[in-house]
């Protein structure tokens, strides 16, 4: 009995949820694009209005991820650590890859450390976005670190 209440169920929770995945916006690139470079202004105003209210941003590792922000509210606060903490940093977008509702993208942070030695690492990230074209979700996969010369296009 319970088995023919359950699978109706799920089955239209998954049809709703291809319908909510196929309602993205065109413009995700750019969108992707736009929020790492209002990130780069430190433009914290503009980054919060482009996620959702329930905004999550999660660090994979290995079989683990783990979340690091929820909301809007906590990512202001992480943003406002980070450019305090790491004044020179700039990041800038290799490949970028539009799957439905979701954009993946090789990020490349530099920043001076301590000494004053640029760092260069690059990272995979994927976005996703709703139907309205905010980001609801952002999983960073671990970093690696580049040469300082090596372009992300040209990275190991």
């Amino acid at each position: 009995m319970r088995a023919r209440i359950l699978f109706p169920c799920t089955l239209g929770l998954l049809v709703l949820a291809g319908q909510v995945f196929a309602e993205a916006p065109a413009d995700l690139e750019q969108r992707v694009r736009r929020f790492v470079e209002d990130a780069n202004r430190r433009d914290i105003e503009a980054v919060l209005a482009q996620v959702t209210p329930g905004f999550r941003w999660m660090e994979v590792e290995e079989d683990r991820v783990r979340v690091e922000v929820v909301g809007r509210e906590q990512l202001r606060s992480w943003l406002e650590g980070y450019f305090r903490t790491t004044p020179g940093a700039r990041s800038s977008l290799g490949e970028v890859i539009v799957d439905g509702a979701f954009v993946s993208a090789v990020e490349v942070a530099e920043y001076p450390d301590a000494s004053g030695t640029l760092r260069r690492l690059a990272s995979t990230s994927v976005y996703q976005f709703n139907p309205d074209g905010l980001i609801r979700n952002v999983w960073y996969f671990p970093a690696r670190e580049l040469a300082a010369a090596a372009s992300p296009a040209q990275a190991p």
